[in-house]
């Protein structure tokens, strides 16, 4: 967006246990420390 204002809002239904695994941390972090590594977070 041009004016730097962004929103984002989710609802989250039958919540699942994404993160019981560290296998999917780990994809988690490593995309985090990308995403800051390239700048674009």
């Amino acid at each position: 967006m041009d004016n730097g204002i962004e929103f984002f809002t989710a609802t989250c239904l039958n919540w699942q246990p994404l993160l019981q695994f560290d296998e999917r941390k780990d994809i988690v972090m490593n995309s985090l420390r990308f995403l800051v590594k390239d700048n674009r977070i």
